[in-house]
């Protein structure tokens, strides 16, 4: 599924509403959790391409929350 996809996917089942596989979870919720996982993982794709392999290892040993500051 696409970026635009999932949005309307997450917009036409309602922000608030639950997400049944993850108990507590609401759409927002699960938005965070992507986003952050996808921050966190290009800024390891950018750090690599700058060559800067100290700041690559430790940033593949942080959890993504840890990565972009939340």
């Amino acid at each position: 599924m696409n970026r635009r996809s999932f949005l309307q996917t997450a917009t036409a089942a309602g922000l608030d509403s639950a997400v049944p596989t993850c108990p507590g979870w609401t759409v927002t919720d699960l938005l965070h959790h992507l986003i952050r996982g996808d921050t966190w993982a290009r800024e390891i794709v950018e750090r690599s391409r700058q060559g800067d392999a100290f700041s690559l290892v430790r940033l593949s040993a942080l959890p993504p929350r840890v990565v972009v500051g939340t």
